[in-house]
């Protein structure tokens, strides 16, 4: 029983994944987008924190600052740089420096890089299954 718990788990991992990369390859094989459609405030509606994204231009990176910290974030994150060089890669697709706030210390100097792909209709992205809508 425990051996078809792991390959279930391992199955499930693994359709997620190929998921998510679907919608990266799909968001940065579609055309039509701006480096600065990504601007904006963008609301994840499962745990009500929203980010506002600005700065983005065909010449650099932009940041994602926490507007509202839903259950996501502590109060002290808000207004916090979530997210730090903010740039387009290419059609839908943008990766940014995520940066992860502590209350004790505050917001981390070290970061990872995630992908956010945007919906056709420029009306939401993904970060993963996360789903943020203007």
């Amino acid at each position: 029983m425990k051996k078809f718990k792991k390959i279930v788990l391992l199955s499930i991992s693994s359709i997620l994944m190929i998921s998510c990369s679907k919608d990266a390859a799909d968001a940065a094989n579609s055309s039509g987008f701006s480096a600065t459609d990504i601007h904006g405030l963008w609301k994840h509606s499962a745990s009500g924190s929203s980010y506002s994204i600005s700065g983005v231009s065909s010449k650099g990176g932009g940041t994602g600052k926490v507007a509202a910290v839903g259950t996501a974030f502590p109060a002290g994150a808000l207004n916090g740089p979530a997210l730090t060089e903010v740039t387009l890669v290419r059609g839908g697709y943008w990766e940014a420096e995520s940066h992860t706030y502590y209350p004790s210390t505050g917001w981390t100097t070290s970061s990872k890089t995630i992908g956010l792909a945007m919906a056709s209709d420029k009306r939401s992205f993904k970060i993963g299954t996360a789903v943020y809508t203007k």
